[in-house]
């Protein structure tokens, strides 16, 4: 199988694109979305955009979905949500803020239960350790940890057919964003060892011309 890479940016709406693993044509539907701390108020409130994103996933059709910026209420609810909906997701949450990977503003996958089962999940930090919690983001825009996380994706509907799936949330300080680039590329080497269809999500805090983009 021939080893494809993608890359999907999100600031605060859906980024889409569609993975075809199959000489048939079979394809995977992939978005990414920025969920916003639950920190904003009036229309972008969580509580005014959780139904408009909810109908966004559907809209979409999306078949396995990143998320970045994850609340604690926001891991608890969005699965019931979409539940509720007649969407069945399974879901895993890495936060940066912790160790054990544990806590809010996290990241996440979101992925169909009854077509996706992942497996081989890690989770990593945007520095020279990446195995180890830091304040890694740090400049004028603050002080932040930044890591991501990753998984083999095994397609139930195909078998034998997997990928590889990675979701970040970038520096927001140009002199770490611009270094995440080659943290990525080296996670990626660490974790798909197989060389699958690698794809890439996340909201990077970068424009498409920068160093941060060019994984």
């Amino acid at each position: 199988m021939e080893k494809k890479a993608f890359i999907i940016l999100s600031c605060l709406c859906a980024a889409a694109a569609s993975l075809s693993c199959a000489p048939s044509g079979d394809t995977v539907r992939i978005g990414t979305y920025n969920l916003r701390v639950t920190v904003d108020k009036g229309d972008n409130a969580w509580a005014s955009r959780k139904h408009r994103l909810v109908e966004s996933v559907r809209d979409n059709g999306f078949d396995i979905f990143g998320v970045q910026e994850a609340s604690l209420d926001t891991q608890a609810e969005l699965p019931a949500l979409l539940d509720s909906a007649g969407m069945e997701y399974g879901c895993w949450f890495f936060s940066p803020y912790s160790q054990d990977g544990r806590g809010g503003k996290a990241q996440g996958i979101f992925y169909r239960r009854d077509r996706f089962r992942l497996s081989g999940k890690h989770f990593f930090w945007l520095s020279e350790t990446p195995d180890s919690s830091t304040v890694n983001d740090t400049g004028s825009s603050g002080r932040f940890r930044r890591g991501g996380c990753c998984a083999t994706v095994e397609d139930l509907e195909h078998p034998g057919r997997r990928f590889f799936f990675m979701v970040s949330h970038g520096p927001l300080n140009p002199a770490p964003n611009s270094r995440s680039a080659e943290i990525y590329n080296e996670m990626e080497r660490r974790y798909n060892t197989g060389g699958l269809p690698s794809v890439f999500v996340g909201d990077l805090n970068a424009p498409p011309s920068a160093r941060a983009s060019s994984v």
